[in-house]
């Protein structure tokens, strides 16, 4: 097996867990999850087509920083949340990172004026459109997998699942990996079904 598939795996599935959690935890039964379609999660909240969340799920051993999104690509994640912005200004970009975010990046979406000065003019050098207001758009999410685990085994054990919630998160896992494969929609109500 190739050195880079098992952090590429180990990806996928921290992906999935935190889909899943999110799925979970939805206070609207009917709110819609796509998991793949517009990046690693989009949260819909009515009933048009306008994403009111777009989430960037990250698993690194080395603290994130802002080239692992690559600004100079035109097509990568800060590019996209522009685009994004340009024709829905209320959408929330995510990053949910599963390590540790690193100082410019911490810096910038925290309380340090120079930081985030310094990342909007790196973005505007890789010609990112409106910098400002997509550094302003997104917000860190630190998250933990033993934490987001076990939430998500206790709502399994509250629902009618809640038998074996082993096998239950075993299963749900899997029905999210075909619903990535597919760019599926989801609802909780869908995924209590």
């Amino acid at each position: 097996m190739p050195a880079g598939a098992t952090p590429a795996y180990r990806g996928y599935r921290l992906q999935a867990l935190y889909t899943l959690w999110r799925v979970l935890a939805a206070e609207d039964p009917r709110a819609e999850f796509q998991p793949e379609g517009r990046e690693d999660l989009a949260f819909f909240d009515g009933p048009d087509d306008v994403p009111a969340e777009l989430v960037q799920v990250k698993a690194y051993a080395d603290p994130l920083t802002l080239s692992v999104f690559d600004p100079s690509k035109p097509h990568s994640y800060f590019h996209r949340v522009a685009t994004q912005l340009a024709t829905n200004p209320d959408c929330v970009a995510s990053i949910a990172s599963f390590g540790e975010v690193g100082q410019e990046m911490q810096g910038a979406w925290g309380d340090d004026p120079d930081l985030r000065a310094a990342v909007v003019a790196k973005l505007r050098d890789h010609g990112v459109q409106n910098a400002d207001a997509v550094v302003d758009a997104i917000r860190l999410e630190d998250v933990s997998e033993a934490e987001l685990r076990d939430e998500v085994d206790k709502r399994l054990r509250d629902m009618v699942t809640g038998i074996d919630p082993a096998r239950a998160f075993d299963l749900l896992t899997y029905w999210m990996y075909e619903c990535a494969e597919g760019r599926t929609r989801i609802t909780t109500r869908g995924l209590v079904e």
